[in-house]
């Protein structure tokens, strides 16, 4: 009993050999674990991170979407530019004028709103914007669009060959930079023939390439072809502009870094791409766009009927007058086979100087050294020019005379028989050289040799830069000056004067025998129409940039042409785009 005792009563909290753990009941210390808290806390920490990723994502979603849309919407506000234009030029000429025309015109084109806010992200607005010309060159930029007709046409070339041999060539070398060897590889690259001009380039020039191919000896589909003919470097296509925007950035080089391009013969920034087109073409109609009346129509009658409704009786009866004129047979042949090839730059003419010329028939022509004879029977043959327009013309007989172009007309002389009359008599000319300006733009309007719906190729002389006026075949060097110096004034005082290219003629800047054969090389105006269009917000917003060419020959205009150029950026600080940012 004692020693069980002791036992029991031992030292507190020590444990009694012999005695169990169930003894001492609660009296022993549980082990704690705590990795469920932690397995818990790394678990919500691995949601909380995916959670974040997710909102990131979700958020980075919403910012694509977002700029998505408003590149979307820059976009369509520059596809409302292209369709603004396309309406503008669908419109009559007049309306079109009283609208302000489309050549700087910043209340039609400049900063136009399509999508209005009350902030200036929101707002968005499309510019019309091309290069400005200043005495013959471009500087600087304007808010319209570009006569295509200011351009030479590559694909008129071998048009403008077949005309006047050696004119094709004399084209090409008014771009700045040109030689002799790459403007006949041009002309290789485009005519039929696989004989190499005198510089030129033909398949063996380009057979033994790495890949070899051949000339296309065919008109060109985009200009970008220029950069497979020999000596085309993409500095001389494109110039240092490489974001198109029609002028050297601070960014891009100086066009003076051009090796072989002497800056004074014209700007370089576009390269050659600036002074070259494909599309270049013009309406032969009248103003009110109406056909214009052919002047050599078989049809003497018909043709009455047209004169007398579009100008003064006189008029109509001289021009009647001279399809019906005397001549010689062999006169008459050679008269007939000119009118057949039109107005080009060789074809006969009319008028003083041309001793092959209707003017000159066999009625009308006399010995340098007249006999007596020869004299009196002239008298005896032909009536005095007082007894001109005392009669009716026949129009049941047929016309001996075409016109080659309407310049024809001016200080011609013409002898006719009237009916009952048994002696041809002169005619008193009613359009005479020293008061051309009275009557020749009208007659330019309504008549013409060539009756073609449309005209390709002429050179707009009062748009196209001096570096192509002073090429074209025929131009006085004197006259390119004087050209540059009327037409700024014309711009400057609104005038309408200079429609035809037949002002050089009333404006004295040309002799009639030089309009003559200048005439089918130039236009006063053309029908199609190049525009860049920019896209964008008034401030914190992506930009769309297109570039479209119209063709305004028909109505309503169509797009013959487009060009994406967004990738190259906007182009443009948004102030010269006409952006209103304010202070909000």
């Amino acid at each position: 009993m004692r020693c069980e005792s002791q036992v029991r009563t031992g030292a507190r909290g020590s444990r009694v050999e012999g005695s169990s753990p169930a003894a001492f009941g609660s009296q022993v210390p549980r082990q704690r674990r705590g990795m469920v808290l932690i397995l818990v806390l790394v678990v919500i920490a691995a949601l909380s991170l995916a959670a974040m990723t997710f909102s990131e994502w979700m958020f980075t979603e919403r910012q694509a979407a977002v700029v998505s849309g408003r590149q979307a919407e820059a976009r369509a506000l520059a596809e409302s530019g292209v369709e603004a234009v396309r309406q503008f030029l669908s419109t009559d000429p007049q309306t079109a004028v009283d609208a302000g025309g489309w050549y700087d015109n910043p209340g039609v084109f400049c900063g136009v709103v399509v999508l209005d806010g009350d902030q200036a992200r929101d707002r968005g607005r499309f510019t019309v914007i091309s290069r400005a010309t200043d005495l013959g060159e471009y500087s600087g930029t304007r808010y319209g669009v570009e006569d295509e007709s200011a351009k030479l046409n590559l694909n008129t070339l071998m048009l403008i060959e077949k005309r006047s041999a050696g004119a094709a060539r004399s084209l090409l070398m008014g771009l700045p930079g040109m030689t002799e060897d790459i403007a006949d590889a041009i002309l290789d690259w485009l005519d039929e023939d696989d004989e190499p001009r005198e510089f030129g380039a033909e398949v063996e020039s380009y057979s033994g390439l790495d890949p070899p191919y051949a000339p296309k000896n065919a008109p060109l589909a985009v200009i970008d072809e220029l950069l497979m003919v020999r000596g085309v470097t993409p500095e001389l296509l494109f110039g240092v502009d490489t974001n198109r925007n029609g002028y050297a950035d601070d960014t891009e080089s100086a066009p003076s870094m051009l090796e072989g391009v002497d800056p004074s013969s014209g700007p370089m920034d576009c390269g050659w791409s600036a002074y070259l087109t494909l599309h270049s073409l013009e309406a032969n109609v009248q103003p009110d766009g109406q056909p214009k009346i052919d002047v050599n129509h078989d049809d003497l009658q018909a043709l009455a009927t047209s004169l007398e409704e579009a100008m003064e009786p006189e008029w109509a009866k001289y021009i009647l007058a001279y399809r019906q004129q005397q001549q010689s047979n062999s006169q008459q042949q050679g008269n007939n086979q000119a009118g057949q090839q039109q107005s080009g730059p060789t074809a006969p003419s009319n008028g003083p100087g041309n001793p092959q010329g209707p003017n000159n028939s066999s009625l009308n022509r006399q010995d340098d050294n007249p006999s007596p004879q020869n004299t009196n029977q002239n008298e005896q043959n032909t009536a005095r020019p007082s007894q001109a327009g005392s009669g009716e013309l026949d129009l049941s007989q047929p016309g001996n005379t075409k016109l080659t172009s309407v310049l024809d007309l001016i200080d011609s002389k013409i002898q006719v028989k009237f009916q009952g009359q048994q002696q041809a008599v002169e005619v008193e000319c009613p359009f005479k050289s020293e008061t051309a300006g009275e009557y020749l733009p009208k007659l330019m309007d309504v008549l013409a040799t060539d009756t073609s719906k449309t005209i390709a190729g002429r050179l707009n002389i009062n748009e196209a830069p001096g570096a192509l006026l002073a090429a074209i075949p025929g131009m006085p060097t004197e006259a390119v000056d004087a050209i540059l110096s009327k037409r700024q004034a014309a711009a400057d005082s609104g005038s309408n004067d200079l429609r035809h290219a037949t002002w050089l003629l009333t404006e004295g800047i040309v002799n009639l025998e030089q309009m003559k054969q200048l005439l089918p090389l130039v236009t006063g105006g053309g029908s199609v129409y190049r525009a860049q269009v920019v896209g964008f917000f008034d401030r914190d917003g992506p930009a769309a940039r297109i570039e479209a060419v119209f063709d305004a020959t028909q109505r309503p205009a169509r797009i013959v042409s487009w060009r994406e150029l967004t990738a190259l950026g906007r182009g443009y600080p948004l102030d010269v785009l006409g952006a209103e940012t304010g202070s909000e």
